[in-house]
């Protein structure tokens, strides 16, 4: 096996008609892993993060692809990192010597890097199976703990799926609706008019999150970039997927895209009007979504990494993601399996579910984020010894 380090855009652009090519033989294929999803990244974070591909060539023919990216504090990543909800290695099925070759070959150039982040791996797939391997912990400081819970909706029986959506209170919501005026659900079919919903999308995204301590990655002008460069990249192919719920044409209640890939129908981004959040205008899109997948033969309804409350009224399975950490040597690997002993540990679950822990938590993250550290503290210490109204 031949490794060969691509840096250069250009040299990377040349291996398109290779690429998708090469995932459909994958043992992992999903639009997280696309050309068109990776170039849009590459040309939407270039001031981020430098190209340090690695392919692998047997007898001169391409088989393999490790897609990997270089940021400023000597991290490398999986290139699409950190908004891929699923990622890996690209290579054909018997090409499983890559994994030791890629390796072989960073830690022959350590100097370039001071740790690997390899982040949403998924269970069951061969690089996973080959960083647990216990021969590959014996070579390198390899550290492997859970990343994010992903759920899902097998679409094996059809009128078991509807029911999950035929429910009273559902009719309710849309009965108020419509008391109100004409409740509509668009999907888009041009890739002109997806760009301009997805300003509503992103602006939506915006208002949700300003009263809360985590902004929306949307008031980034380059994160609305990348939205808009593999927007244009992935509608020829087919996959992209946005439903707009409204009132009356110009009341956006909900908005949620999607890719449409293979059998499978992946919810990536969603938002939702928070002045009718009592009428569920969530709940009303998943519906028609559930009825587009329905009506198209879908085999499952993947609702991707983080396991928020809405998602389990439909799930029923979830898959399990892993972050790998390779450390340049062993000191790194320990401070770290101690910081993830903690984390894991009784007492850190404890803290995580306890409600007033919670509470002091959001109030210092808000402040910090709108008035500073010193607002924070001083309001997270005032919430320390204030009761609860009820």
């Amino acid at each position: 096996m031949r490794i060969e380090r691509i840096q250069d855009i250009n040299d990377f652009k040349r291996l398109q008609r290779h690429w998708n090519e090469l995932l459909k033989q994958n043992d992992l294929n999903n639009p997280f892993l696309l050309f068109e999803w990776m170039n849009a990244w590459v040309e939407s974070y270039t001031d981020d993060y430098s190209l340090y591909l690695l392919v692998g060539y047997s007898r001169d023919k391409l088989v393999a692809i490790a897609p990997l990216a270089l940021n400023h504090k000597k991290e490398l990543v999986f290139m699409g990192y950190p908004f891929n909800d699923y990622a890996s290695f690209i290579l054909i099925d018997k090409a499983d010597d890559f994994f030791e070759a890629v390796f072989q070959y960073l830690f022959a150039h350590k100097q370039d890097w001071k740790k690997i982040i390899l982040d949403q791996i998924p269970e069951n797939t061969r690089l996973l199976r080959y960083l647990n391997d216990p021969d590959t912990a014996v070579r390198y400081p390899v550290l492997i703990i859970p990343s994010d819970r992903c759920p899902e909706m097998r679409i094996d029986d059809p009128d078991k799926a509807r029911k999950k959506y035929n429910k009273k209170h559902l009719r309710t919501y849309i009965n108020w609706f419509n008391a109100q005026g004409e409740l509509q659900n668009t999907i888009h079919d041009t890739v002109e008019s997806t760009l301009t919903a997805m300003e509503s999308l992103f602006q939506l995204h915006i208002n949700r999150r300003e009263k809360t301590p985590f902004p929306s990655h949307f008031t980034e002008v380059k994160h609305r970039r990348f939205y808009r460069a593999f927007i244009r990249a992935m509608f020829p192919l087919g996959i992209i997927r946005l439903s707009q719920l409204t009132l009356n044409g110009t009341t956006d209640l909900c908005m949620l895209l999607s890719f449409q890939h293979e059998d499978s129908l992946f919810l990536y981004a969603t938002s939702f009007n928070d002045t009718y959040a009592r009428r569920s205008p969530g709940q009303i899109a998943m519906k028609y979504i559930m009825e587009y997948a329905l009506e198209n033969n879908l085999k499952r309804i993947d609702f991707a990494r983080g396991d928020e409350n809405f998602k389990g009224r439909y799930t029923n399975y979830i898959k399990q993601n892993y972050l790998a950490t390779i450390y340049s040597g062993k000191f790194g690997k320990k401070i770290h399996t101690l910081y993830y002993a903690f984390k894991f540990s009784s007492l850190a679950t404890v803290l995580y579910r306890n409600k007033k822990v919670q509470s002091l938590k959001f109030t210092f993250l808000y402040y910090n984020r709108v008035s500073g550290m010193a607002v924070a503290l001083k309001e997270t210490f005032v919430s320390l010894f204030t009761k609860k109204q009820k």
